[in-house]
């Protein structure tokens, strides 16, 4: 059975999966060039289909999703678009289908208007312009819209009731541990029109996808989910839920009302970042200062803070409430939200009580869940943690240190760019009912599903790019002993290896690498990104050698998704200014970047180097060896390998 996944919202991605396995996923994003891309052309859903093998009348199903108020959006409405509804469908289990016709309602009375593409060309802010550059030029009546699904099945009763954390993880909540008619709320029949085709699948809700993308991926039998993000709502499960996972089907159990997410951009976006990178700005930041604002009367979900008399305007008040302390304690506020000066500690202690308050706030809502997953008799012992906000490192790694679960499982993808992906294996198991499949290379070490690209084919890119530029280039015979070399020689290379990496972050096969025992590179790999100079990197460290190197932290760590303390000084360029360090742990199924580190540790002793994302500000980490080639001619990269290829500039 082959499955499209379709993810039309921020981060818009397109996925395929064949009888359970991934076969392809790929980002807009890394295709236009434009960070965070929304919407879908039917250009990429060709390429997904051509990388696979496959023509369109090989899919089965489709599977669409979007995030939060972002319509179906297509350029192509007489060759590309989705309609509600589907009569193929009518044997395969769907509440939500069930319950409209019961009450004589249709699809709509769930639906949003046209929210994104309505701020596209009615807006004063260029912010979502910025995501749909193909706009430009356009009218709004050029585009074909489908209106966001925004409710889903609800049980008004239960979910409706008002409480905080702490009285969820009291309340008893066995109505949904096996519910049918909830497991099956969350869906609802499409119909993809492609060119003269027409596929049969459905509109699954954004944060069952989310739950999907990291429980089908975790190879668990079982274990319960968290999923939250940055959207701007504060009640029902537009911002988040949890759910269960039991063997091929999740169980949806209650919203849990949490609002952090967005919180935690507000405040990065009062301190002067861009709200879309304002949280991972913030989370480097937050280290720089002091929690010298924090308040346990913030910590909790919407209702916890209702409760605190916080009102709706959450991030407000926390705002005010640091000011109001700040002036108490007789801060300077002239450096207040100016990003010249952001490491000063009016700025940093903000961010770093902000950041107490929404780890606070996460290892709450983890004990929540585990005392209601314990109260329904459900006594798991893994947590699957989904949702932009579990890209939160020093918060993750406090789940590992202080959750009631032993194991947590984070993917790559978690933010919205796994939602393609979520979907597809959402409706291949929970809705279609197939069991789980097991991958005999370990799907969770495996994060390298984006395109292909032959040597014949990189060869003659590099090749016809030296003509026009001034680069010289060799084949290498052994790109990952040249590399390693290089980086013993002090030298910033950029590496580019095989199929790209899921998620925003750099797992080795677009990377820009350094000596992390030099603490100059700090400034060095900063400026080759033209980015700020006090922004932090990763390491990059042998797996079997991690628990020598950092403490407090899983010593598998293969995504970057948690922060170890650094026990040694021999690698001052990775470590932080508190001494912490976003890790990523690498074993041979990362390819020949396992071998380009086991050779540096041969050279130095040290199986670290530095690793950060293979792109420039602004922009989404580099996909072709076009792109990596205009990025060394345009930077001050010492060196660029790209599949056995070692190129400088004349």
């Amino acid at each position: 059975m082959i499955i499209l996944g379709l993810h039309f919202g921020h981060d818009a991605s397109v996925s395929i999966i064949q009888d359970g396995q991934l076969l392809i996923n790929l980002y807009r994003e890394r295709h236009n060039r434009v960070k965070h891309a929304a919407t879908l052309d039917i250009n990429l859903v060709d390429q997904a289909l051509n990388e696979a093998g496959l023509e369109i009348n090989n899919i089965d199903y489709a599977a669409i999703t979007s995030t939060q108020c972002y319509e179906i959006i297509t350029n192509e409405p007489s060759s590309f678009s989705v309609a509600y509804g589907n009569k193929s469908v009518t044997n395969i289990p769907c509440s939500l289908r069930d319950l409209l016709e019961k009450n004589n309602e249709t699809i709509e009375k769930l639906c949003n208007g046209s929210s994104f593409l309505s701020a596209v060309f009615n807006s004063e802010s260029d912010y979502h312009r910025k995501l749909f550059p193909e706009s430009q030029g356009k009218k709004i009546n050029d585009f074909n819209s489908l209106p966001y699904l925004s409710d889903y099945i609800d049980f008004p009763g239960i979910w409706g009731v008002r409480k905080t954390l702490e009285e969820m993880g009291q309340t008893n909540y066995e109505f949904f541990k096996n519910n049918e008619q909830a497991r099956h709320g969350f869906h609802y029949p499409i119909t993809l029109n492609f060119r003269d085709h027409k596929i049969a699948g459905f509109m699954i809700q954004h944060h069952a996808c989310h739950a999907a993308s990291v429980y089908y991926l975790s190879e668990l039998n079982n274990a319960a989910i968290m999923t939250h993000d940055g959207a701007f709502y504060r009640f029902g499960h537009n911002n988040g839920m949890y759910f269960y996972g039991d063997h091929h089907k999740i169980y949806p159990i209650t919203p849990h009302h949490l609002a952090v997410g967005d919180f935690y951009d507000q405040v990065g976006s009062f301190l002067g970042f861009d709200l879309f990178g304002a949280a991972g700005k913030l989370m480097g930041l937050a280290p720089y200062g002091k929690p010298r604002f924090f308040d346990k009367k913030f910590v909790g979900n919407s209702y916890n803070l209702l409760k605190n008399n916080l009102g709706d305007s959450t991030a407000q008040a926390w705002i005010d409430h640091c000011l109001q302390m700040a002036k108490m304690m007789n801060y300077n506020f002239s450096s207040l939200s100016q990003l010249d000066k952001i490491t000063d500690p009016i700025n940093a202690d903000i961010a770093a009580s902000t950041q107490k308050v929404f780890e606070e706030t996460i290892v709450l809502a983890s004990q929540s869940l585990h005392r209601l997953m314990f109260g329904v008799g459900v006594n798991t012992k893994n947590l699957c943690f989904a949702g932009g906000v579990a890209l939160n490192c020093p918060a993750n790694s406090r789940l590992h240190r202080e959750s009631p679960f032993e194991k947590i499982v984070i993917e790559p993808n978690c933010d919205d760019s796994g939602l393609a992906v979520g979907a597809a294996f959402y409706l291949y198991h929970n809705i279609l009912d197939n069991p789980l499949v097991e991958s005999p290379q370990g799907k969770l070490v495996k994060p390298y599903y984006g395109a292909k690209y032959s040597k014949e084919s990189i060869e003659g890119v590099i090749n016809k790019f030296s003509q026009t530029h001034n680069i010289k280039y060799k084949k290498i015979y052994n790109a990952s002993e040249s590399a390693a070399t290089d980086l013993a020689n002090n030298k910033i290379i950029g590496w580019f290896e095989g199929r790209s990496e899921a998620g925003p972050r750099a797992l080795g096969h677009r990377s820009i690498l350094a000596d992390a025992r030099q603490k100059d590179n700090w400034k060095k790999v900063n400026d080759v990104k033209k980015r700020e100079h006090w922004r932090p990197f990763a390491p990059a460290c042998l797996e079997s050698e991690l628990h020598k190197w950092f403490l407090g932290c899983p010593q598998t760590s293969p995504y970057m998704l948690f922060t170890g303390h650094v026990t040694s000084q021999e690698v001052p360029a990775i470590t932080h200014i508190d001494g912490s360090a976003r890790i990523q742990s690498v074993n041979e199924s990362c390819g020949d970047f396992y071998n380009l580190l086991k050779t540096f540790d041969k050279l130095t002793g040290v199986p670290i180097v530095l690793n950060t994302s293979f792109n420039g500000p602004g922009e989404p980490i580099v996909e072709s060896a076009l792109d990596a080639l205009n990025f060394l001619v345009n930077t001050t990269l010492d060196i660029l390998y790209i599949s056995g290829f070692r190129i400088v500039r004349g």
